[in-house]
């Protein structure tokens, strides 16, 4: 995969199906000149070698902090895909987030619809709920 990205095979699969690489918008929300940076930054960034390690190391990376927590006392704040699979052991994505909540009473877990960029579609209710979170922080201190 390091490959894909310098042989420009990236800018070739971004040229023919440039939707699955640009942000999910409303018409006009992003300029023309905007677009065409994304294209070229994505198809640079997607497969260069730090990406292909960090995708490489996955794996290794989970099992090494998979015993670590937040401070008990601060407060998280958790953006997630609503998702209803659970898995074979009666897991899922919102029982996993879950555990890692802390103590703190502003600790939350805000389920969201769309894909792994919410950035791109979500941004109005992210924005609100960040300031919610940020005041429940406050009113609580």
């Amino acid at each position: 995969m390091r490959y894909v990205a310098p042989a420009g095979l990236a800018r070739l699969a971004i040229s023919l199906d440039a939707r699955n690489y640009l942000p999910l918008a409303s018409e006009g929300t992003y300029s023309d000149k905007n677009l065409a940076m994304t294209k070229a930054i994505t198809a640079w960034n997607a497969y260069n070698e730090n990406v292909v390690q960090e995708t490489n190391e996955l794996g290794d990376n989970v099992r090494k902090t998979a015993h670590i927590s937040f401070p008990s006392d601060m407060p998280v704040l958790f953006f997630s895909r609503e998702d209803d699979r659970v898995r074979e052991d009666g897991k899922s994505l919102f029982t996993f987030l879950q555990t890692q909540l802390t103590d703190h009473p502003a600790s939350t877990i805000i389920p969201l619809q769309g894909h792994h960029y919410f950035h791109w579609t979500q941004s109005k209710e992210m924005n609100e709920a960040v300031l919610k979170f940020m005041k429940d922080i406050e009113d609580r201190e």
